[in-house]
């Protein structure tokens, strides 16, 4: 496998779904694990480990619930981690604290000698010397779950729910790079600009990404919950959508397009694992669905048994020799006999 062939190391692909506000400096703790007494959470320093052992806890830890680390992000935006062997590490932290005394003292002697610099025209010459370039950026935050960045890496480079205007895109990469998150403004201008071009699938993607972002910050549940329901409303529409449009090509005897139409309409009915675990009662909350269903992935589906009839209808007469036709109707009918099950269990 050549070197552009290889998958991205969990380093390469973090992102950080909610960055914290309360300094690493204010915690408890070591240089490796502090204590956050705001979210009653343990945040692991991943600089202070080597590559290896950064990986390897981003991956053990991907889609955990309580998982916050920190960690100093270089200015070509790339992770430092501490490769030092470990019985070197103790000199290590000495000479660090060292130079560190040493540029402080030589910071302040060069601004005592500056204040001496007298000479009007001069002075107005004059820079302090920047005796050590700011290299990294202190990030402290709760890594994105599995979801979020596949909903950002498909919002970015997918054509069906991608495309997005030259410059929002810049500026999504842009906050990707320099701090390793997706900035709330920049996903409400893009929300604003599908909403304007009515793009009612983009808008509601972006939608989502969103509210999977606000879920892990801090916010009122009160508010979150409020406008959950309206992202919800809104798939519930988009799925209907996309059954009429497939009933459409079968009204007419078009075997094109219907199968795009369902697997659109699966698409939408498929919750995320960070939507499905918040809170136990989600989403019962949004009183047009009905019990969620396995997928058979760690992803939920959730549709009325009348809107997978429809489904399963539509795909019916879809043509027979895509493979995408036989995977749908399997999934459908795996579907079907789960509601049935749920209802004749309900009737006991």
């Amino acid at each position: 496998m050549s070197e552009q062939q290889k998958p991205k190391s969990e380093l390469d692909s973090l992102i950080i779904a909610y960055p914290c506000p309360i300094k690493w400096e204010s915690m408890k703790g070591d240089e490796r694990k502090r204590f956050c007494d705001q979210c009653s959470m343990q945040v692991i320093n991943i600089s202070d480990m080597s590559t290896t052992e950064a990986n390897e806890y981003l991956r053990k830890t991907r889609d955990a619930e309580n998982s916050c680390v920190k960690f100093y992000l270089r200015s070509d935006g790339t992770i430092k981690t501490d490769n030092c062997p470990s019985f070197l590490k103790p000199i290590k932290r000495k000479i660090v604290y060292l130079n560190k005394v040493i540029s402080i003292t030589m910071a302040v002697s060069l601004s005592w000698l500056t204040s001496l610099w007298k000479d009007g025209a001069n002075a107005k010459e004059h820079r302090f010397i920047q005796l050590t370039p700011v290299e990294t950026l202190n990030v402290v935050g709760r890594p994105a779950p599995t979801d979020i960045s596949t909903l950002i890496e498909k919002l970015l480079f997918t054509g069906s729910i991608g495309d997005l205007p030259y410059d929002l895109r810049e500026k999504f990469n842009q906050s990707l790079s320099d701090t390793r998150g997706v900035d709330l403004k920049i996903v409400e201008e893009l929300k604003e600009n599908y909403q304007k071009k009515k793009l009612e699938d983009k808008y509601f993607y972006t939608c989502l990404l969103e509210m999977l972002m606000r879920i892990k910050s801090f916010e009122d549940d009160a508010t979150l919950d409020k406008d959950l329901l309206k992202v919800e409303t809104l798939r519930l529409k988009l799925m209907n959508d996309k059954l009429k449009n497939a009933e459409s090509r079968v009204a007419q005897k078009k075997k094109t397009g219907i199968t795009a139409s369902i697997q659109d309409f699966m698409s939408l009915a498929t919750i995320t694992p960070s939507l499905a675990a918040y809170k136990h009662s989600y989403p019962d909350k949004a009183r047009t669905w009905q019990l969620p269903l396995s997928c058979g992935k760690s992803d939920t589906v959730v549709a009325s048994r009348e809107m997978l009839t429809r489904a399963m209808n539509c795909i019916q007469k879809a043509d027979p020799e895509k493979s995408a036709v036989k995977s749908l109707k399997d999934d459908l009918t795996r579907l079907l006999a789960i509601k049935d099950k749920e209802k004749n269990n309900s009737k006991k």
